[in-house]
Formats: structure tokens, sequence, C-alpha cells
């Protein structure tokens, strides 16, 4: 799904946001590896899911606490933006999450780009960490899941109606809260799942 869908953001999305390649390309290089190793393993520890969760939920605290009108970049080292990528690499490719959801809120929270930096980078992120997290999930034997085409259908037109209203109707602002409440709902979701 994350394949389809950050596919196609891409290529709605290519006029409206610019790519800033120098930040991607550290990071893209240390995740894709360390998404391969982490495709291999399957992580179900209720703990896990809780911890990811929180953090998930802190990172929307961080980012609306320091959001202002004016975003004022800091260019990273090199270790710093290869050390998330890795980091973020394998956690996207044991948790089949794409890893965005995770990498966007960092790119905010240490200034590295806007908001509207943060969507080329974030899609591209997940596209490639889950074509590589997928490839080590297929070197395992491993089987995809019943209703796989049905799930992507619903993926696309979400993604569909999503990057529309995101390059067409709103703002910065408007995305901050936008990106904000996916956070919320996907910090809750992990929470929840964990217990269940």
């Amino acid at each position: 799904m994350n394949i389809f869908v950050t596919t196609l953001v891409l290529s709605q999305s290519r006029r409206s946001f610019q790519f800033d390649l120098p930040l991607f390309i550290p990071i893209i290089v240390a995740s894709v590896p360390m998404a391969f190793l982490g495709g291999a393993y399957t992580m179900h520890s209720s703990a896990y899911k809780i911890v990811v969760g929180l953090l998930l939920l802190f990172a929307v605290c961080r980012m609306f606490w320091r959001i202002s009108d004016t975003v004022i970049r800091d260019n990273p080292k090199l270790w710093q933006t290869m050390l998330v990528g890795g980091v973020l690499g394998f956690v996207s490719g044991v948790t089949g999450v794409g890893g965005g959801i995770f990498l966007s809120p960092l790119l905010l929270l240490f200034r590295w780009t806007d908001v509207k930096g943060s969507v080329p980078i974030a899609a591209a992120f997940i596209l490639l960490n889950s074509v590589s997290g997928l490839l080590g999930y297929v070197t395992t034997g491993s089987q995809f899941p019943a209703g796989l085409p049905l799930l992507v259908i619903v993926a696309v037109t979400g993604a569909l109606i999503g990057t529309h209203i995101s390059t067409c109707h709103l703002s910065t602002q408007g995305l901050y809260r936008m990106l904000g409440l996916v956070l919320v709902v996907a910090g809750f979701k992990m929470i929840m799942t964990a217990w269940a």
C-alpha cells in the first residue's frame, strides 16, 4: 500500500512542493539497507507498540510547541541525517509502516525543513524503504495478507483525496494541523492495538 500511495503522492505533488535532494540523499542512503534488514524480522511486542504510540503523541506536542509562522531552518550535519535515516529505515522495515510517519515530525522538530518541504521527502522515504523492506520480507518466505488488492484501492483513493486537499486547499498552518491529526490517530491506534 505504501508503494502505491507514495508513488501517487509524489506524482501529484511534484509541482506544489520543493524537493530538497541534498537533505534527502544521506537519509535514504542510510535507511534503505536498514529497512531491508528490518523487513526480515517481525516484532509483535505490546511494549514496543506502546512506546511507538507514545513517541508519536510526544512528537505532536513538540511539533506544535515549536510551530511559528517563520520557519528558521537548521543545516544538519551528515552524521545526524544518516543516523536518523538508519534508525527510521530499520523501524520502517520491522513495522511495515513506511517510516515517513516518524520522519515528517523529526524533520520539523529539528528544523531541517518546513512542512511543505517535508511532504515529498517523507513520501520518497516511504516509497524506497517500503520497497526495500518488502524485499526483506519476501526473503523470509512470508505470505501477503488476504484482501490486499482491496486495501490498495482504499489507500490510493484516500491518497488522491488527501493530496488534492493538501496541494489546493490547505495553508502551511493547515498542513501542520493535518499532520498533527494523522500523528494523533496513529499514536492512539498503536497504543490501543497493543492492548487488543
